[in-house]
C-alpha cells in the first residue's frame, strides 16, 4: 500500500517507485493499493475542489510533485507495466486505486 505518496514526486520517480513496487508483485493476483487525492477533468469551485488545485500548487512549488487525474495515474501505471483495475471514492478527494501488473 502507498498513501499519499505519489503526488510527492514528479512522474518520472513516480514511475520507478511503480517499477520497483511491479517488480515486487511476484505472486499470481499481487495487488497494490494507492491512495490519493485525484483532480477532476472539471475542477469543482467548491471548497473540497479549492482545497485539491492548492494541494497541486503546493506540490508543484515545494516538492516538484503534483496531484493527477485518473487518466494522468493510468498512464504512470502503464508506464510501470501495471493497470488499474477500480478505485473506490473515499473522503476530501481522496481514492483508494487498485493496481494489478497488466
Amino acid at each position: 500500500m502507498l498513501s499519499r505518496v505519489l503526488h510527492d514526486w514528479s512522474d518520472a520517480d513516480c514511475i520507478s517507485t511503480l517499477q520497483r513496487c511491479a517488480a515486487a508483485m511476484t505472486q499470481p493476483g499481487a495487488r497494490l493499493v494507492t491512495v490519493e487525492r485525484t483532480l477532476d477533468n472539471r475542477p469543482e469551485r467548491s471548497s473540497r475542489g479549492i482545497a485539491i488545485e492548492l494541494s497541486d500548487l503546493n506540490m508543484q512549488v515545494m516538492l516538484g510533485g503534483r496531484e493527477r487525474t485518473l487518466p494522468q495515474f493510468d498512464a504512470l501505471l502503464s508506464s510501470a507495466s501495471l493497470r488499474r483495475i477500480a478505485d473506490d471514492p473515499l473522503i476530501d478527494g481522496f481514492r483508494a486505486i487498485r493496481v494489478a501488473r497488466a
